[in-house]
């Protein structure tokens, strides 16, 4: 602000700052929450794919070892 141009920077009250700085950290809060947020949901897809794959053997080693044509293998004791 130029020297003598008769605006006066205002100041803040003891109460806006401490309002200012609460907001500053809840934004903080919720840019963490978010992220957390992101990670999670990547997780939770991950988890879904692994989940569908499993399934989807599952059911196809169902149907295979319900073929009657196929013998089980003894097993090593």
């Amino acid at each position: 602000m130029p020297i003598g141009s008769g605006i006066r920077p205002s100041r803040r009250t003891p109460g806006e700052v401490t309002r200012d700085e609460t907001i500053a950290e809840l934004r903080k809060q919720l840019r963490e929450a978010r992220a957390k947020i992101t990670q999670l949901n990547g997780r939770l897809d991950a988890l879904a794919t692994v989940t569908a794959n499993l399934y989807h053997e599952n059911q196809a080693l169902k149907k295979r070892d319900s073929d009657p044509r196929l013998a089980p293998l003894p097993t090593a004791n």
